[in-house]
């Protein structure tokens, strides 16, 4: 019996040593791989819709613009101050029967004062074209109505119709 209470206190000793080599293990790898917490990830808040832009209430955006005016004998470009709508300058050029016609061919208006705009303003195709900018000012002012594009340059013309006074 002696032999087998040795044989038994042995084995509770083997597994009391197991269990304890074992809880050890566990505390050490508990201390060595620890878990990480889990990760926080932060969202950023969604962003208010930009403010809406000041849109300048000054109409005058150009100082003054360039106005165009074409017959079958010549044609005359008019400078017009934006606020008095007084004529700045005025320059008046014969033109040819070949010019006459090729302007016919671009539907230019005859008999017509046109302002010519230019949508890819600042990158201005003529230095004589307003922008959509100032197209929308001038319209505030003066009577403006929509003619055609030309497609040779991409310039819009738009009729204009002088409620100023200016001479002609």
């Amino acid at each position: 019996m002696t032999l087998t209470l040795n044989t038994i206190a042995h084995g509770a000793l083997l597994a009391a040593l197991l269990t304890l080599l074992s809880a050890c293990g566990w505390g050490y790898a508990g201390e060595t791989y620890k878990q990480k917490p889990d990760e926080t990830i932060l969202v950023d808040p969604p962003k208010p819709p930009p403010a809406a832009t000041q849109v300048n209430t000054d109409p005058c955006l150009a100082r003054s613009f360039t106005v165009f005016f074409m017959d079958q004998n010549s044609r005359s470009a008019k400078e017009v101050q934006c606020d008095t709508g007084r004529t700045l300058n005025l320059t008046r050029s014969d033109m040819s029967e070949a010019e006459f016609r090729r302007a016919r061919l671009d539907n230019i208006p005859i008999g017509q004062w046109y302002l010519l705009v230019d949508p890819r303003a600042p990158n201005r195709a003529s230095p004589n074209a307003v922008s959509n900018d100032e197209l929308l000012g001038l319209a505030q002012i003066y009577n403006l109505s929509y003619h055609q594009r030309q497609p040779s340059t991409g310039l819009i013309l738009y009729l204009f119709e002088d409620n100023k006074g200016t001479p002609r």
